[in-house]
């Protein structure tokens, strides 16, 4: 039993790169975009070095939960579609909060690998 042939259209590395080329982008401003949302957040693990991402680019390394959230900004796509690409997807349980406020907020969501 053997994993399943994947083409390289299909690798998660190759779609994150496509997206960064359909907008645009080059590797380092991709990383000045992500120095700017870790400066924000004050937290340097949203950066995302050209080099860690040529490396996730090319699938030889997976990118934290902080650099996908990185991407989602930078890339403008919902952190969900990211995690789509790495075969994840997140069933969500929306509840009422307080009874008559008609606020809604999402639970922990429970993670699906397809």
């Amino acid at each position: 039993m053997g994993r399943p042939q994947v083409t390289k259209a299909e690798m998660p590395g190759q779609q994150l790169r496509e997206l960064r080329r359909q907008r645009g982008l080059t590797l380092k401003e991709v990383e000045t975009r992500s120095r700017t949302i870790a400066d924000s957040h004050q937290n340097s693990e949203y950066i995302f070095t050209a080099g860690r991402l040529s490396q996730v680019e090319n699938s030889t390394s997976l990118p934290s939960l902080y650099k996908l959230a990185t991407l989602s900004q930078v890339y403008g796509v919902s952190y969900g579609e990211l995690l789509r690409i790495y075969g994840v997807t997140l069933n969500a349980d929306w509840s009422v909060l307080r009874q008559g406020t008609g606020k809604r907020s999402l639970k922990t969501p429970t993670p699906v690998w397809a």
